[in-house]
Order: structure tokens, then sequence, then C-alpha cells
């Protein structure tokens, strides 16, 4: 039995090893510490918590000591937690903040799963801001608005719609809304010691999650700062 526990330990130290460090410097290359309230990453981060235990795991139960078919058995094993480690990396990478959308008067949280249609963006890339704005054009604006409602196909999920966060700043402007209002969400305290680490703040725009929605303070000239765990509504 001793036997046992220490092979379990030594493979729990190698799954560590091999798995954890890349996962996690992934999980924190995807999922910023300031995105992790809105996200909803760590369900996902617990199927590499499965990743790494399943070889000590495994292992534990199918060991004998001088069993000729243990070698093969732990071939397996491994086998099986490279392709859950991949499932996990996978899931991870599809479930991601990848964009933060301004569109109309709110932003909005996307990941590549929920995506129709994906811009061209490095893998190993972190959120980035971004606009997705009707057309000017009204035809095309009133066939992106019918696509929304009848087809639940939204402007923001389609990449082509995508322009740099700049070309939105104006509009990003004209929506913000006055710090004060924050109070009538949020006790009063609390936006006061948010506000304080953020002077440069000057007005928020409400921001669409998947675990929760959130805040976006935004500055004088209308750039986005960051996304705040204040409630946007009531």
């Amino acid at each position: 039995m001793a036997a046992r526990w220490r092979f379990a330990f030594v493979a729990l130290l190698l799954s560590l090893l091999v798995c954890a460090l890349p996962v996690w410097l992934l999980f924190d290359l995807w999922y910023p510490a300031a995105w992790r309230p809105f996200d909803g990453g760590w369900p996902m981060m617990a199927l590499a918590g499965v990743a790494v235990l399943i070889t000590p795991a495994l292992g534990a139960l199918v060991y004998k000591a001088n069993r000729r078919a243990l070698l093969l058995d732990m071939v397996v094993i491994c086998l099986l937690q490279l392709v859950t480690l991949g499932f996990a990396v996978h899931a991870l990478h599809q479930g991601r903040p990848a964009w933060i959308a301004f569109v109309k008067d709110d932003f909005r949280l996307l990941r590549p799963v929920r995506m129709r249609t994906l811009p061209a963006t490095p893998w190993h890339s972190g959120p980035r801001w971004v606009g997705a704005p009707y057309a000017q054009d009204p035809a095309v604006r009133a066939q992106q608005i019918t696509r929304e409602l009848a087809d639940n196909i939204p402007v923001e999920s389609l990449a082509e719609s995508h322009v740099p966060i700049e070309q939105v700043q104006p509009a990003i402007h004209a929506a913000a809304r006055p710090l004060s209002r924050l109070n009538e969400f949020n006790p009063p305290a609390q936006v006061a010691a948010v506000l304080a680490g953020h002077p440069q703040a000057a007005g928020w725009l409400p921001l669409k999650g998947v675990e929760r929605d959130g805040v976006v303070l935004v500055d004088a000239q209308g750039r986005p700062l960051l996304a705040v765990p204040l409630a946007p509504w009531p």
C-alpha cells in the first residue's frame, strides 16, 4: 500500500510539472484577473484540474508492483491525460473573453465560441477592446437589425463588424453616464472605494458579461479604462 501511494505522489508531481504550469500560464493570459469576475472561466479551469489529477488517480488504481502490464497501463493513462489536457486548453481558448466590444451604448464581453465569424487574432492574445457599430448605410443597418432580431445574430458576433476602439471613441464619450449614477445601483461607500483607485475615470457604461454584468470606466475623452465589479442596473 505504501508503494502505491508513493507511486501516486510521484505521478502527481509529474502531472503538476507537465500540466499545471502551462495551463495556469494560458489561464492567466486568456483570463486576466481583471476579467475573472465577468468571464465565467473558473468552471473551465476545473477541467484543467481533472487533467492534472487523472494520472495519479488512475495510476494509484492500477498500480501493482512488478506487474508486467503496468508500463502499458501508464502509457494509456498518460495518453488519456494528454487528450484531457488538450480538451481543457481548447475549452479555455474558446471560452476566453477575447474581445470587449462597444455596441451602441454598452460594452459586451465576447467569446470565440459565441462568434459567428472570427477575426484574425493571435492565439496568445488577451482581451482586446473593439467597437462593433451598426452600418451607416440605412439598408445595411436595417439588414443587421433584422438579422439580430429574427436570426439571433448580433452585430458584435461578426468579425467584419469589428473596428478599432479609437473609431468609436466619440460614441463612447457621448453615451457615457455620470459617475454619480453608480450610487443608484451600488452602496455609495463601495462606489467611492472603487473610484478612489481610478481618479482618471470620468464616466461609465454597462458591461454585459458571462458570469455577471459589470461597469466599464471611461476617461474624459471616452477611452475605456477597465471593468470593475459594480452593478450597472438594479
